[in-house]
């Protein structure tokens, strides 16, 4: 799992959760059962932005047997939504982003959200809500800590020195902490005297999978390292003018990116949760889902990215045809 995607998945579980609450019964068959009205909690606090956001949604019942048939956001207005830090809080606002789900509800969506507030690293949180109806819902979340990143051969990349993997390592003093790599290089490409701007993210390795070479990106972990291919990293460079002839038509950014993303505890234990290995045949009866929501359900978590810039040699750079490009 690479960062952008674990990113979609920390938005959908930020603005896309709802709950829908089933339940059996005893002496009928009732494929709904009894209604129990139930609320899911997301907060994922950021520690490298100033604006933060809640969600706050309710379980609802759709008269049919498709929840997809259940167009009423579930969205709760009215609560109040605080975020403790020592003896001090952040008060969130109720308020609604440019986002349309045209699917389901086909309106803005609804959030709480908290302006100039950025979370500090190593540091304990508290959510603390309060429903329209007087029911209260919290939970905590200890902000990661900022890692050590080595600096590695790879800083540099000559082409006299091919390598056959570049590695990253950080230090870290929590083997329970996981950690989402992402080595990324910007590259322009020049049309009609017109330059656009691209942004690669590079895989760790390249897999054929029914006769096509398909990337593998490094996948969330525990471990404190990660290694590319060199092939891989060659590759990714080629790929950018693949079929085209006019290689001096590109240039790529003398400094390649790489960014580490630190997840929390809960948000940790939310991806072993959610990444268990079973075997290739196997099916879980009792799949568990963590919250760590009282009084409720979903997730308070906390997560921070951090990175260092890598020098690529003009040297490098030059042998797929392109120029490099200094800031």
């Amino acid at each position: 799992m690479n960062i952008g995607k674990l990113k979609k998945i920390l938005f959908g579980l930020l603005i896309g959760s709802s709950a829908v609450i089933v339940s059996s019964c005893e002496n009928e068959l009732n494929p709904n059962g009894e209604y129990r009205e139930s609320y899911a909690v997301n907060c994922l606090l950021r520690c490298d932005s100033t604006t933060q956001f809640v969600t706050l949604t309710k379980s609802y019942l759709p008269d049919e047997s498709n929840p997809y048939s259940y167009t009423t956001d579930p969205f709760v207005h009215g609560a109040d939504v605080k975020v403790y830090y020592g003896s001090e809080f952040i008060q969130f606002r109720d308020t609604t982003l440019e986002y349309f789900d045209s699917v389901r509800y086909n309106a803005k969506k609804s959030v709480y959200y908290a302006p100039n507030f950025q979370p500090d690293n190593n540091t304990d949180y508290e959510i603390y809500i309060q429903l329209p109806n007087g029911r209260k819902l919290t939970g905590v979340t200890t902000s990661p800590k900022t890692v050590e990143l080595e600096k590695l051969s790879c800083s540099l990349l000559i082409e006299e020195n091919k390598l056959a993997s570049y590695s990253y390592y950080w230090k870290t003093n929590n083997n329970n902490t996981v950690y989402i790599p992402r080595l990324t290089f910007t590259y322009y490409k020049t049309v009609n005297g017109v330059k656009s701007q691209g942004i690669i993210t590079i895989p760790v390795e390249y897999e054929t999978r029914n006769g096509v070479s398909t990337p593998i990106y490094p996948p969330a972990s525990k471990n404190p390292y990660v290694h590319y291919k060199g092939d891989a990293f060659r590759k990714a460079f080629e790929d950018i003018s693949a079929g085209d002839t006019e290689k001096w038509n590109y240039s790529i950014a003398a400094l390649a990116r790489f960014d580490l993303l630190v997840l929390d505890m809960n948000l940790s234990a939310y991806y072993s949760t959610a990444t268990s290995n079973y075997g290739e045949f196997s099916v879980k009866l009792d799949e568990s889902d963590y919250s760590n929501i009282t009084n409720g359900y979903g997730i308070f978590g906390s997560y921070l990215e951090q990175g260092i810039n890598i020098s690529l040699t003009e040297e490098f750079i030059n042998t797929f045809g392109y120029t490099i490009v200094y800031y």
